[in-house]
């Protein structure tokens, strides 16, 4: 009893006046909780954009997105659509309106028409483009953050395998790329699939492949990606550390991409790189056998920018439980396949179950979080009135 007695005079006595009398009222302790938990609450949900806030007007976001920087992809519909649809707008503009030595060409006008339009829920080709062959480009299915690597020929009914499917993201060949294969650009990108032309960096030119890979070559094999209307390059065999002269290399290719409009990838395929690279690609392509490893530093500090791939995988169960992990530690996308030179025989089955993958609501789980830890705390301090009051 001395003990406690000791105890309460001393908190009281050096507890300040106002905060002793809020903890003798139990009316005043629950209205500075609720208070306390209402403004957790209020931070958490301010965390959510709201849907009425006119993105497009905003100036800086909007200039950020032209210099093609950060992917439309990390926005929410309610942002990208608005940003997507002021695009188009102006592009038709400029179309219009296009007069020879503007500092800008007509064909770079109409790939980025037409990337722009993918973002839209319908997905129009520009007028100008040809018609696609007899692909159903009908399919307006939603994208999924799947970063599909595909090597094989596109004929035989695969392309309409590869629009059903709808990855966002979609590396191929076609007859613009060095290896001259039977892709059809505009196809893909009009059924609102990111088409990426594959290149061959031969860890910057240092390594002789089956086709050119030196400097000047993929500088022209960029242009002529972004005039069939591509979305980006696929640079791969890039070289994890650098030296100066492969980033001198690595910074030409990105500056070229950039200025024609074209988004960047590197494939290192490795799990760790150096943070240099991240300042000349807008991705990264890591490890290429992930099986759900923990993630390295590399992967956490750029894992919205990063993708990743498993190979040699034969069933569907596997690709899905590999798809939802990687999304869920924050991965950008993730691809499961057997090999590169075929589509599995799982796709269908594949992307059906992984469309129904719901991505945690951070800004609900951080509401929850901080009411559960608010309310914890109001426990506490009726305990410790009542352990004063004794």
């Amino acid at each position: 009893m001395v003990l406690h007695e000791t105890e309460r005079i001393i908190r009281l006595k050096y507890l300040p006046n106002k905060l002793r009398n809020a903890v003798k009222s139990p009316v005043a302790v629950i209205a500075i909780s609720l208070v306390v938990i209402a403004a957790g609450l209020s931070t958490a949900i301010s965390a959510i954009p709201a849907k009425s806030a006119p993105l497009f007007a905003q100036t800086q976001i909007e200039e950020n997105l032209v210099k093609f920087k950060y992917p439309y992809s990390e926005f929410s519909d309610d942002q990208r659509i608005p940003l997507a649809q002021n695009a188009v707008n102006n592009l038709t503009r400029q179309i219009s309106n296009y007069q020879p030595g503007q500092g800008t060409t007509l064909s770079y006008l109409q790939n980025a028409l037409l990337r722009e339009r993918a973002l839209l829920p319908s997905f129009p080709p520009p007028a100008a483009a040809p018609a696609p062959s007899s692909i159903t480009a009908a399919t307006t299915i939603k994208p999924v953050a799947i970063n599909m690597i595909y090597y094989g020929s596109n004929g035989a009914g695969i392309n309409q395998r590869i629009i059903n499917a709808a990855p966002e993201y979609l590396v191929n060949n076609s007859p613009a790329g060095p290896a001259k294969g039977d892709a059809n650009v505009l196809e893909y990108m009009s059924a609102g699939i990111k088409y990426f032309e594959y290149l061959d960096g031969g860890y910057e030119g240092t390594q002789a492949r089956y086709v050119p890979n030196d400097l000047q070559s993929n500088l022209n094999y960029i242009t002529a990606a972004a005039n069939a209307g591509a979305y980006g390059v696929f640079l791969d065999e890039v070289s994890s550390d650098p030296d100066a002269n492969s980033l001198d290399y690595l910074q030409q290719i990105y500056k070229k991409a950039h200025s024609l409009g074209l988004k960047v990838v590197f494939n290192t395929g490795v799990a760790t790189w150096s943070d240099s690279l991240m300042q000349y690609c807008d991705f990264m392509n890591s490890s290429e056998i992930w099986h759900n490893e923990p993630l390295t530093r590399s992967q956490r500090k750029f894992a919205q920018r990063t993708w990743i791939e498993t190979q040699e995988v034969a069933h569907a169960d596997d690709a899905v439980r590999l798809t939802e992990a990687a999304w869920g530690l924050g991965f950008g996308a993730h691809y499961a396949c057997y090999e590169y030179i075929t589509l599995p025989d799982y796709s269908a089955d594949y992307t059906a179950q992984i469309r129904l993958y719901q991505k945690p609501n951070r800004s609900l789980v951080l509401a929850i979080i901080s009411a559960l830890t608010l309310f914890v705390l109001l426990v506490a301090i009726i305990a410790l009135r009542k352990r004063l009051k004794r």
